[in-house]
């Protein structure tokens, strides 16, 4: 993706964070429901940070 107005070291920045990739983990304890609600709150709040 190429932004008319931005510099050169702008792009670059903006392209890192575009191809940032977050990996969670969940352990085995607790039950599977538990678990994919938690993955999917860590999920929503790493959105968050990254839409500030």
């Amino acid at each position: 993706m190429i932004l008319r107005s931005c510099n050169t070291k702008s792009q670059e920045t903006l392209n890192s964070l575009a191809n940032t990739l977050v990996v969670d983990h969940t352990d085995s304890s607790g039950n599977h429901a538990y678990n994919i609600t938690l993955y999917k709150n860590r999920a929503e709040v790493e959105n968050q940070s990254f839409n500030k």
